[in-house]
């Protein structure tokens, strides 16, 4: 992965207690400030909640397919990539 791409790792223990913003918490009002889809964020949240993890990746389209492809090599539950399609390389 590039230096210019950033990676967060989130875990559920950090967001407890969150501000809830609207109906969305801390996280998910993050989430919603980058394009990610409600109806994903909500999944997202009770993944968290769960004790799994939330990887975020930004970066170039070769960045992401980069990371992408890491993610699936590892056996990664899920992956998905949010944005324009031409700029994500999908």
């Amino acid at each position: 992965m590039e230096t210019g791409a950033c990676c967060v790792r989130l875990r559920v223990g950090a967001l407890e207690g969150a501000v809830v913003v609207g109906s969305l918490s801390a996280l998910g009002a993050g989430l919603a400030s980058i394009g990610i889809p409600k109806n994903s964020i909500v999944q997202y949240e009770t993944e968290v909640k769960n004790g799994r993890l939330l990887l975020v990746v930004h970066g170039t389209a070769d960045e992401v397919e980069r990371a992408r492809d890491l993610l699936r090599q590892s056996q990664a539950k899920t992956t998905a990539v949010y944005g324009e399609p031409a700029a994500v390389g999908v």
